[in-house]
């Protein structure tokens, strides 16, 4: 592990904050698997046609989470912005042996 948040998920778990993020304003974070990011991903992939990264797959899962923790129910939308494909990280996302 190369830190204590050591991640498959290219761009997320690491342990500092990057100077875009430095005058941000957000109202939280949540904690995903890779397993998650891995899960969905695929079920994507397979379900709806989407070639998705590792970062963009853990965006699903929140939009998921947040509105299963919402009771959003019926009738309501949650829209999440995708903003790029997986094609850069063939060898490792999209990889069972990398994945192994």
């Amino acid at each position: 592990m190369k830190n204590p948040f050591d991640t498959i998920t290219e761009g997320l778990g690491i342990n500092r904050l990057s100077q875009n993020f430095m005058t941000a304003k957000f109202d939280g974070a949540f904690k995903g698997t890779d397993l998650e990011a891995v899960e969905m991903s695929w079920f994507l992939l397979k379900n709806d046609g989407l070639f998705l990264g590792s970062s963009l797959a853990m965006n699903c899962v929140r939009a998921i989470r947040h509105s299963v923790t919402q009771s959003i129910g019926p009738g309501h939308s949650v829209v999440t912005i995708i903003c790029d494909t997986e094609i850069s990280h063939l060898s490792k996302f999209y990889s069972a042996e990398y994945l192994s």
